[in-house]
């Protein structure tokens, strides 16, 4: 998620988001009855490309193909 906002959103518009750090929030259930929130920050991360996230697409793809010609 944090190469495709930084894709889409921060570098189509440097001026307005350029200096802009995403977070994500990761919800989970607590045993103490509320849910916690654990925020994920794209501070010190690799951003990948679109190429680079398609590809990964792509291989996800051919082993799930694999996987399955062999059951």
């Amino acid at each position: 998620m944090f190469s495709i906002n930084h894709t889409h959103i921060r570098l189509l518009n440097p001026t307005g988001w350029g200096d802009v750090g995403f977070v994500i929030f990761q919800f989970e259930n607590s045993r103490k009855g509320a849910r916690e929130a654990i925020p994920h920050f794209d501070n010190g991360i690799k951003f990948w490309t679109d190429t680079e996230i398609g590809g990964m697409i792509d291989e996800i793809y051919r082993i799930l193909d694999e996987i399955r010609r062999a059951a």
